[in-house]
């Protein structure tokens, strides 16, 4: 898939795993923010951010 859009495989994983660490270096802030929207449920928002987050580092984890 990397050779496909002129990456090295080597440059999709580091893309990749750039991205998942960006993404959970976030997560904290927009929890906060997604859960200050009317009708958020503070609750199901910190949920659902610390599943996202987990599954992100796991599949960074597998390449």
């Amino acid at each position: 898939m990397a050779r496909e859009i002129g990456y090295r495989p080597t440059d999709g994983k580091n893309r990749v795993q750039e991205l998942v660490y960006k993404l959970v270096a976030c997560r904290v802030n927009v929890t906060a923010e997604v859960a200050a929207l009317r009708g958020a449920t503070e609750d199901y928002v910190t949920q659902t951010a610390e599943a996202v987050d987990g599954n992100a580092l796991r599949m960074a984890g597998r390449l």
